[in-house]
């Protein structure tokens, strides 16, 4: 990668960043970031503790969640997950990240058409959030999110690190 494509590249994700709604402090390479810059974070809040809170709520509300992101079949299997976690949550859809997304309008229509309240893409930092950046404005949902691997923990693709660890 040239020295002007990677320059233009870390612009476009700075600008992901900053035009977020919302940005969750997640994992200790943020901690360490917030301290050299001088800031102190609250708590670590990662997307795997938060995502089935926020879903558990929209629930109660009966609003949907469309998944989009991950292997094949990954998704899916992060749908099945939370809808057994919890009772009536509505799942609009599902799409991997990888050949369902080739095409971003045919992602954009899909996802407008099966009608979801909550939209969480899970493509990777900082990939997922230039995604956003370039698509939220697109979709015709309430709230878009990016997840990170959140669908691989989900799915039980990928084992979390016991509670204690995670915790120093």
């Amino acid at each position: 990668m040239s020295q002007v494509s990677a320059a233009a590249g870390k612009a476009t994700a700075a600008a992901a960043m900053q035009t977020a709604d919302l940005l969750l402090p997640d994992g200790s390479g943020v901690s360490i970031a917030a301290k050299l810059a001088g800031k102190k974070l609250s708590a670590n809040l990662n997307g795997t503790d938060f995502i089935p809170a926020l879903l558990a709520q929209a629930a109660k509300q009966g609003k949907s969640v469309f998944l989009f992101g991950g292997k094949p079949g990954t998704a899916e299997a992060a749908a099945d997950a939370l809808t057994f976690k919890i009772p009536g949550l509505r799942i609009a859809g599902t799409l991997n990240g990888y050949d369902q997304a080739a095409n971003e309008d045919a992602v954009i229509q899909h996802i407008n058409t099966c009608a979801p309240d909550i939209v969480l893409v899970a493509m990777g930092v900082p990939l997922q959030d230039i995604w956003l950046h370039r698509n939220a404005v697109r979709l015709h949902a309430d709230l878009t999110m990016g997840v990170g691997a959140c669908f691989d923990f989900l799915a039980g693709n990928v084992s979390r690190a016991p509670n204690a660890l995670r915790r120093l």
